[in-house]
């Protein structure tokens, strides 16, 4: 193969590479968080490449996708991650699907992580965990890992973040780089395909989609509870997949009020619509409770 040929070869292959990272962004929520930098704060001196980045970049670009793992060793998973990260010089967030109050949940965790982490006011020694930590509403460590991956069966939502600098400041650098590590991350976590179909029950926007049709209820369960999520559930597809759903809301809901606290009377006040934004009132005390 002449000189000329094996560069143009390559070129292709590179070409093909890019085309696969960009087919693996079609169901990615994508966002960014912009915080103020403080001209008062001194970022501490022994912090390794990664953190610092986190203290000097004032914006930090996310992609999320819903996943599914089946993970043996907990260890060996928490590893690869870690070299991936290194590797790319990115944060990757893993969050248990089942204590998530939808998309507004996640994007409010970050927010807060990241505002913190910009502050020097974080309580945990990494952003990743920062973020477990506003996402579970506590200060402990110990606690907001029941929000991460565990051995067994995942059902997860995956944020890949990246913080701005000079080499990355705009969201389309910053997509390339999110989409190349979550093609990375293929090897580990099987992606939904129908991550933004609110049918889907384990999708981004489903909890939010399935609220919307209660917005009248505002005890759980009650006599009416099979006649109102039956009406509810109109359109989500076969009556296999309704109960699928009503089950997963259900459970979801449960866990949800007992992780935050979230008590009967205030949902009777509230109605059961408001859940996610009962969520995130929880998420933002973190900063008045440390």
């Amino acid at each position: 193969m002449t000189e000329k040929n094996k560069k143009r070869t390559e070129k292709e292959k590179e070409e093909i590479k890019e085309k696969s990272q960009g087919n693996n962004t079609e169901c990615c929520e994508f966002f960014s968080v912009e915080i103020p930098k403080d001209s008062n704060f001194e970022e501490p001196e022994k912090t390794d490449s990664k953190d610092k980045a986190c203290y000097r970049a004032s914006i930090l670009f996310c992609g999320i996708k819903a996943a599914s793992a089946e993970i043996a060793d907990v260890k060996n998973y928490l590893k690869e991650l870690k070299k991936t990260e290194d590797k790319n010089n990115v944060h990757i967030i893993c969050l248990d699907e089942r204590y998530i109050a939808g998309i507004r949940h996640i994007k409010s965790a970050v927010f807060h992580a990241k505002r913190a982490w910009s502050r020097g006011e974080q309580i945990s020694k990494s952003f990743e965990m920062e973020v477990l930590l506003y996402a579970a509403g506590t200060r402990q460590c110990s606690e907001a890992g029941s929000l991460g991956f565990k051995r067994g069966r995942n059902r997860l939502y995956i944020c890949v973040a990246v913080d701005s600098s000079e080499r990355i400041n705009d969201s389309k650098t910053a997509g390339t780089i999110i989409s190349k590590v979550f093609n990375e991350l293929s090897g580990l976590f099987s992606f939904d395909n129908s991550c933004k179909d609110p049918k889907n029950p384990y999708s981004l926007y489903a909890y939010d989609f399935f609220l919307e049709k209660l917005q009248n209820l505002h005890s759980f369960p009650d006599e009416d509870l099979n006649k109102t999520k039956k009406d509810a559930s109109k359109g989500l597809g076969s009556e296999k997949s309704d109960e699928k759903f009503d089950e997963i809301f259900k459970k979801k809901t449960a866990a949800l009020m007992k992780m935050f606290e979230i008590s009967d009377d205030e949902i009777k006040i509230a109605g059961y619509s408001r859940l996610p934004e009962l969520v995130a009132e929880r998420v933002a005390l973190l900063d008045v409770t440390k």
